[in-house]
């Protein structure tokens, strides 16, 4: 009879990312708080702000740690005359 292997792997999962002043993330799908490899964070930004760089970062995997691509973004304020 032939031997079974089994390879169990422990899910890579990437801590919360600090919401930037005037704005908030959104992370994609339904991870109950859990934001595993794959997962997107989206920075939003309230009215009237805008974000200054990446809108959106992955959580992905680096030497078996969960790492978010790119670097955090702020919210500027953005500002428009009324002539």
């Amino acid at each position: 009879m032939p031997k079974l292997y089994l390879t169990i792997s422990a899910a890579v999962e990437c801590s919360s990312l600090s919401s930037p002043d005037n704005g908030a993330v959104v992370y994609s799908g339904d991870t109950l708080g859990r934001n595993y490899e794959g997962t997107v964070a989206t920075y939003v930004c309230d009215n009237l702000y805008a974000p200054s760089s990446t809108l959106s970062r992955t959580c992905g995997a680096m030497s078996g740690m969960g790492v978010w691509s790119g670097s955090a973004s702020t919210c500027n304020r953005t500002f428009s005359y009324t002539v």
